[in-house]
């Protein structure tokens, strides 16, 4: 069941022959129900970009296909971005890897890490980081967008949290147990 949470604003731009392009982007939650009333759901960024009226379409469906990738965590070597075939674009979106699919993956995986080194416990149960720590990581993490500038602010965040939870380890491990 998809539900859009937000819809960016539209952009039109020129291609390489000065025609025009329409790009798009949703963020859509699918939420996947089961008998029992349990459900799953799967956040995901679509966009794409067409010569006709065919983004929104395009944009829909890569959204469903990122999903079913997280959900059911599918290989995704061979899947193509249906973006592809029409992608005239003049140059000015810069920094898009070519593999968009790889890069969200990435983003998540980022995300899930950033989760995991936040969320250590000290060997007394308590937490190395404040809620008000946690709560600023994570409105940065949310900024960030699934490529390369925003997969480098979440590595740089990464190793900027690791290198935190190490000291305060050795900091905790100076204190009598």
């Amino acid at each position: 069941m998809p539900e859009i949470l937000e819809t960016f604003p539209v952009e039109e731009r020129e291609t390489k022959n000065g025609g025009l392009m329409i790009y798009r982007r949703y963020k859509i939650a699918y939420h996947f129900l089961a008998e029992d009333g349990s459900r799953v759901t799967a956040v995901v960024v679509g966009e794409a970009s067409d010569t006709s009226d065919k983004a929104t379409n395009k944009c829909l469906s890569i959204a469903y296909k990122y999903a079913m990738l997280q959900i059911f965590a599918i290989p995704t070597e061979d899947i193509e971005d249906p973006d592809r075939e029409n992608a005239e674009s003049d140059g000015k979106a810069k920094n898009f890897p070519k593999n968009p699919i790889e890069a969200h993956l990435e983003r998540s995986a980022l995300m899930g890490a950033l989760g995991v080194l936040l969320t250590e416990k000290t060997p007394d149960g308590g937490a190395y980081f404040t809620e008000e720590e946690k709560s600023g990581y994570r409105e940065r993490a949310k900024q960030t967008g699934p490529y390369p500038p925003g997969l480098a602010i979440l590595e740089q965040m990464k190793a900027e949290i690791a290198e935190k939870l190490e000291q305060r380890k050795k900091d905790y491990g100076g204190k009598d147990e």
